[in-house]
């Protein structure tokens, strides 16, 4: 998975082999614990696109965060 590569490129340890903790569940378009499944109802659900304002709002909020 990305994620063990991101760890084994940044040597975090202990290393947590994500595999064997999620699974990706096609119906809610979302990864779920192995252990627990997956959370509630509103994971996974469709929303109404962004207006262009809030996005544009968004975008120089964050944008020194992401550079």
């Amino acid at each position: 998975s990305v994620v063990n590569k991101l760890q084994t490129f940044l040597n975090v340890q202990p290393f947590i082999d994500f595999n064997k903790k999620l699974r990706y569940d096609p119906v809610k378009k979302s990864f779920c614990r192995i252990d627990t499944g997956c959370l509630g109802v509103h994971i996974g659900r469709d929303y109404p696109p962004m207006d262009d304002n809030s996005k544009r709002y968004l975008d120089n909020y964050f944008a020194d965060h992401n550079t």
